[in-house]
């Protein structure tokens, strides 16, 4: 696909905004099945987040004086016109992010000096675990099935900004002039200086562990941060509109990183879904009784022969892996 038809596409929208859950799952799955296409789609998410900053143009008529006056600014007037044509809801959202472009350009480097930002896209593919060294020093291991979006490098004393689908472990490195270093992960943003923390921004909303230093954590649908302490893991409940901080569990959301999963009254259900999240295997239907059975204790990850025979023994199950689905009996 390319930016057009991506641009064309309502529920694309609802993955850009992160504003429809079920637009969000379905083009994370797509987007982990065509890596190939993970560029087109940053660019095509660029374009639709820069018009939520054009909200102030209304009319029609407003819209075609900005662009005339973009068309101005850039000579396009000038340029050879192309055969190829565009759907005006793509139109539109080229015509409102140039001018974004343009005007941020305009703010920052008044003398016409324009820089670019190059933005960096690190994927990890199912069962792969990747560290990430970033500009300013900070490391990053990135968990199975998961994307981290980072530029290329940061002005000094400017704010250190990443966007992270699926499950990372940050290593924050302390900056002289204490830039802050923000994490975002769909609907929410963590702010930390230097410290080491875990999220994980897969279905549910974000759930971040606290192992040193301090983070600060935002939700758009907050208007009070919360501050986490070590040893806090802390989740946003979507229904009360409030943060849920638990003491604890650290070792469980991190363990990950030695290749290891370590359980504390770990239901099957969760443990299910996330072998299908980062080993990609379908589910198939279990019996609900099965699904609420719970386990303590620790496997290894490293191997998913060995992963399921240990499964197996701690839960009492059989597990059956086939053309790409797992199936599991009691």
């Amino acid at each position: 696909m390319n930016i057009e038809q991506f641009l064309a596409d309502p529920s694309f929208e609802g993955w850009a905004r992160q504003s429809n859950a079920k637009d969000f799952a379905q083009w994370e799955s797509w987007r982990a099945e065509h890596p190939e296409n993970i560029e087109q789609m940053d660019e095509a998410r660029a374009l639709i987040v820069g018009l939520e900053f054009r909200h102030t143009i209304e009319s029609k008529t407003d819209k075609q004086a900005e662009w005339d006056a973009l068309s101005q600014r850039l000579n396009l007037s000038k340029r050879p016109a192309k055969t190829r044509t565009m759907n005006r809801r793509v139109w539109w959202s080229v015509a409102a992010s140039l001018a974004l472009i343009v005007t941020a350009s305009w703010w920052f480097w008044p003398k016409g000096h324009a820089q670019e930002i190059k933005w960096l896209t690190a994927t990890t593919a199912y069962g792969e675990l990747q560290p990430v060294r970033l500009p300013d020093g900070t490391l990053v291991t990135l968990n199975a099935n998961s994307s981290l979006r980072y530029p290329e490098s940061w002005n000094a004393g400017s704010s250190r900004q990443v966007e992270l689908t699926g499950e990372a472990f940050f290593e924050v490195t302390h900056k002289t002039d204490d830039a802050p270093f923000i994490v975002k992960a769909q609907s929410m943003e963590v702010h930390v200086l230097g410290t080491s923390f875990n999220v994980l921004a897969r279905h549910t909303s974000p759930v971040v562990s606290l192992v040193e230093g301090k983070v600060r954590l935002n939700h758009i649908k907050s208007s009070s941060p919360v501050m986490l302490s070590p040893g806090e893991t802390a989740s946003f409940n979507e229904i009360n509109g409030q943060f849920n901080i638990i003491k604890g569990k650290t070792n469980e959301r991190t363990s990950w990183r030695d290749r290891r999963w370590v359980f504390d009254h770990t239901s099957l259900a969760e443990i299910l879904q996330r072998i299908e999240d980062e080993f990609g295997l379908k589910i198939q239907e279990i019996d609900q009784q099965l699904l609420s059975r719970k386990v303590s204790g620790q496997v290894s990850t490293k191997q998913k022969g060995t992963l399921f025979m240990a499964l197996e023994a701690l839960l009492d199950v059989d597990i059956t892996e086939e053309n790409g689905q797992l199936r599991v009996e009691d």
